[in-house]
């Protein structure tokens, strides 16, 4: 490669950094953490029982799950960070998923599931790819609420992605998901994330493609979505497609 060459590729890369920099940076300004602050023993257990755990470690898990609905029932609240380890777990550990169904009624809004996400992608993404290869129940409850979220907040998608300062919880999969295929781009990312979701081909995989979908109107050419319709049938992605121009219709 010559050294102009080069160069214009170096640039190339530092504005995908630059960009991707940017969509954390609005995301976390977006989502606010729970302010909520355990006592250090309180913490300490926590993440003795979760931090670590193994395939055979679910008697671990059930512990720290009774924990937290006694915390609960004390009008006590978990951090960020005991909730990131809650869903990792559950992830790993589908059959506990009612634990965070009755967990949920304490939240006032959905914000935790973004750092909950980004926590759990950043530690073992490959758990989160297997979780919705295998269709884990405690997807219906994500999709559910990355769904509204994209939904309440789709008239900014008419700009474009980077300079949108209002994000969704969906571009966790953006920012944070393991593919050494692609670079810093959003665009390239969302594909990668895109091309998983239909080789799973499931009622997870299905949802979470309709909504990544609808973040990128004008970056995926009708080419690209003719192979997507091609490889399923996507109730949802299809209501928004236009066959005539390859764009969703938002």
């Amino acid at each position: 490669m010559s050294r102009g060459r080069r160069k214009i590729k170096e640039k190339e890369i530092d504005n995908q950094q630059l960009v991707y920099s940017f969509c954390e940076g609005a995301c976390s300004d977006t989502f606010k953490k729970r302010s909520a602050k355990c006592s250090e023993k309180v913490s300490s257990f926590f993440s003795n029982s979760l931090e670590s755990i193994s395939d055979v470690d679910k008697h671990a898990v059930q512990s720290a799950l009774n924990f937290v609905h006694t915390w609960y029932a004390l009008n006590k609240e978990p951090e960020q960070y005991v909730l990131n380890l809650i869903v990792f777990a559950i992830l790993k550990f589908p059959d506990f998923t009612p634990h965070l169904t009755v967990l949920l009624k304490y939240f006032e809004n959905d914000d935790w599931l973004y750092y909950s996400l980004r926590y759990s992608l950043k530690k073992d993404n490959n758990i989160v790819k297997t979780s919705i290869k295998e269709n884990h129940p405690i997807w219906y409850i994500f999709v559910d609420k990355i769904a509204k979220d994209v939904s309440k907040k789709r008239n900014t998608f008419k700009s474009q992605f980077q300079s949108r300062s209002v994000r969704c919880i969906i571009e966790v999969f953006v920012l944070f998901w393991a593919d050494t295929s692609c670079g810093f781009a959003p665009a390239d990312k969302a594909k990668s994330f895109i091309n998983f979701c239909i080789e799973a081909n499931n009622h997870t995989a299905h949802q979470l493609l309709s909504n990544m979908l609808l973040l990128f109107p004008d970056d995926f050419d009708q080419e690209n979505y003719q192979q997507y319709i091609s490889s399923a049938e996507f109730t949802d992605y299809k209501s928004h497609y236009d066959g005539n121009t390859g764009k969703i219709i938002i």
